[in-house]
């Protein structure tokens, strides 16, 4: 292949836990410091606050951000901040959960500030359990073909944080470019994303077919091929699964890869740079999320289909 992108939540990375405890904990948190800065009793709506579930902010944050989606797509794309997008959302899901139009109100700077810099970070963000070996594995394999030979990169419908999110958890360095919803202006699966991607790898539109460029993401497994509208009469090849790229496209399994004192100076230098192990991917086997099936078939000596 000439290029091989990734999608980024579900499948290079996941929350920490579930986002209605860390919306709670954060407002809990607010009105703690509150009433520890005034020296008196919170009043009956902010302790009322203290009741309101995880699973209602849940429930509350799905009514608030599909409403916001409909307002304003892409994050705000062209029109507003992803900070001021973000900002409505977060208000919106505490109102529709329960507390207090006025509790809110007061809360929103303390708790707005808290979520926005953590839910951009590896704070509430962590890497799928087979995504670093994966990628890895990938970007080993590249430093044995000719310079410039394969492009790796991210296209994802995510805001501006992305970028310094992935260099968070230590794998921006490991792609060629990142693309967002937010900066483009279109979501996946628009055809105009996926064109985009390949003029950054430097392809011409008679370049793209399933044997040259790849496509990983969690939910490419339930689009209908016609909504797919990249890839037209020369469609990428899709992988639901991000763990089937290194059979698809015929990568040899890490054990067959040199060690890191044969592999390419320039590649070490990279993966050293995003604090990338240099680990077994088989390690993380016996997961919940189902990666360790992946895996199995690298272990196999079935012959690989080279692309």
């Amino acid at each position: 292949p000439k290029l091989i992108t990734f999608d980024a939540t579900g499948t290079l990375m996941r929350l920490r836990r579930p986002m209605g405890n860390s919306y709670r904990d954060a407002l809990i948190s607010s009105l703690s410091a509150r009433k520890l800065m005034r020296g008196s009793p919170l009043d009956a709506d902010e302790l009322a606050a203290f009741d309101v579930e995880p699973a209602a902010i849940a429930l509350g944050f799905g009514v608030a951000y599909k409403a916001q989606c409909a307002e304003l797509k892409c994050f705000g794309s062209g029109r507003i901040s992803s900070r001021d997008w973000w900002s409505t959302v977060v208000s919106n899901t505490f109102v529709q959960a329960g507390v207090r139009q006025t509790v809110v109100e007061r809360e929103m700077p303390s708790v707005f500030g808290a979520l926005y810099s953590d839910f951009g970070s590896s704070a509430n963000w962590e890497l799928m359990d087979a995504s670093a070996g994966v990628v890895q594995q990938i970007a080993r394999w590249r430093a044995q073909l000719p310079v410039g030979e394969l492009k790796l990169g991210v296209i994802s419908n995510f805001d501006d944080r992305l970028p310094g999110l992935l260099a968070s958890l230590g794998i921006a360095d490991l792609f060629d470019f990142i693309i967002t919803s937010h900066a483009h202006g279109q979501e996946k699966p628009c055809a105009s994303i996926f064109d985009l991607a390949r003029e950054r790898a430097g392809l011409s539109a008679e370049d793209v077919s399933p044997s040259t460029c790849v496509t990983s993401g969690a939910d490419l497994g339930k689009l209908d091929p016609a909504l797919f509208g990249v890839m037209g009469e020369t469609p990428h090849e899709r992988v639901p699964t991000l763990g089937f790229i290194p059979r698809v496209i015929g990568a040899p399994a890490i054990t067959a890869l040199p060690t890191d004192g044969e592999s390419d100076p320039a590649n070490q230098a990279a993966l050293k740079k995003a604090k990338v192990e240099l680990d077994d991917p088989h390690a993380d086997e016996g997961d919940e999320d189902g990666e360790s099936a992946w895996f199995l078939g690298l272990r196999d000596d079935v012959p690989q289909k080279g692309r």
